[in-house]
């Protein structure tokens, strides 16, 4: 797999290492893992972002990668996922080299953790965070869907067919918010993340 990724990063057409889930009770730690950790040598080596997905209970597992690795550049998939503002706030503040993804933190996947209210606005403790932190939020669609289905992954998602309704949701939050946050959210945060030599702005 590792000469795999090697290859594709030489080839051009990849910026980003992507997305590799570390789910609690089913990963090792990230540092006894050969392939996470080769991972993160090629991501420094090519200067690309490496895209995680952690859903563990506790944030320990992910500030100790961010903090122990403070040259490489991560997006956190899903803002942490199970995790909470006040959480995803103590990541940010702890590692400079983390920015927050928001695919899926939509009414459809996340519901037990959701960041708008029934009309769409983000809830008040989302709000303050994404206001404080308008440099580090980046919105995509995260196509896997439907999320009860955990066992077909030799099959395509069909999130595809959904991904309009996927980007109305954060079209919807993000017109709340002043433009010029928005426009960071929407691409500006993303370009900047994924231009090549991004290390020098953490």
């Amino acid at each position: 797999m590792i000469e795999e990724v090697r290859k594709g990063l030489s080839s051009g057409l990849y910026h980003g290492i992507g997305e590799l889930h570390l789910i609690g009770g089913m990963a090792v730690h990230w540092q006894q893992s050969k392939v996470f950790v080769a991972l993160l040598t090629l991501a420094r080596e090519y200067e690309v972002p490496l895209m995680v997905h952690s859903e563990y209970s506790s944030i320990k597992p992910t500030l100790s990668m961010c903090q122990e690795n403070p040259n490489s550049r991560f997006i956190l998939a899903h803002a942490g996922a199970v995790i909470n503002p006040s959480q995803v706030e103590q990541i940010l503040q702890a590692c400079p080299n983390v920015v927050m993804d928001l695919a899926a933190r939509d009414p459809w996947r996340y519901i037990n953790n959701p960041i708008t209210d029934k009309k769409g606005q983000l809830l008040p403790d989302w709000k303050e965070l994404i206001l404080r932190y308008a440099d580090r939020f980046m919105v995509d669609s995260d196509p896997v869907w439907p999320v009860d289905k955990a066992t077909s992954w030799d099959e395509s998602d069909s999130g595809w067919m959904e991904l309009q309704r996927f980007i109305n949701f954060h079209r919807q939050w993000l017109s709340y918010l002043p433009e010029e946050v928005a426009k960071k959210i929407l691409w500006e945060n993303a370009q900047a993340w994924f231009s090549t030599n991004s290390t020098d702005q953490i």
